[in-house]
């Protein structure tokens, strides 16, 4: 089945909404600041796949979706 251009925009959104999540979630439990950005990066995409999102982008651009809710 085709998605439409709204569509896949629609599940990109929600697939950095959920990676900003699992970041924010994580790095507030990293109380010994042990997380960096690849770190998380690589996290998230491991869970992700595992709840069911398969086209994922490479690494630099999953960095770039949680930069926005990293600690200084």
């Amino acid at each position: 089945m085709l998605l439409g251009i709204s569509n896949i925009n629609q599940c990109k959104a929600r697939a950095i909404e959920r990676a900003r999540e699992i970041a924010t979630d994580l790095w507030q439990a990293d109380t010994t600041h042990e997380f960096r950005l690849l770190d998380m990066a690589e996290q998230i995409e491991d869970i992700l796949r595992r709840e069911g999102i398969e086209k994922l982008p490479t690494m630099t651009r999953i960095k770039e979706w949680i930069k926005p809710v990293a600690p200084d």
